[in-house]
């Protein structure tokens, strides 16, 4: 969440982070970060518990433009999602 001027914005609440499944979009886990974490540290986290309370192993993950570097996280293959420009 943000507030401020658009000349002096700033930041205040915390992060929440939802793993779905791909197919049906269903909500297997959600969590809510406190501090505000960079997100390629709360991911393997996230991933953890997904795969503890739906009882599967987690084979790929779609995740947004703010993870940066790591493209697989034990064995679990981040797939980065892209603006395309036309």
């Amino acid at each position: 969440m943000s507030k401020g001027k658009p000349s002096n914005p700033y930041e205040y609440g915390c992060k929440v982070q939802f793993t779905l499944t791909h197919k049906q979009g269903l909500i297997v886990s959600t969590e809510a970060l406190h501090p505000n974490v960079y997100d390629g540290h709360s991911l393997q986290r996230s991933l953890l518990q997904a795969e503890k309370l739906s009882g599967t192993k987690v084979k790929c993950a779609f995740v947004d433009k703010g993870l940066k570097g790591k493209c697989s996280i034990n064995c679990v293959k981040a797939i980065k999602s892209y603006k395309l420009i036309k």
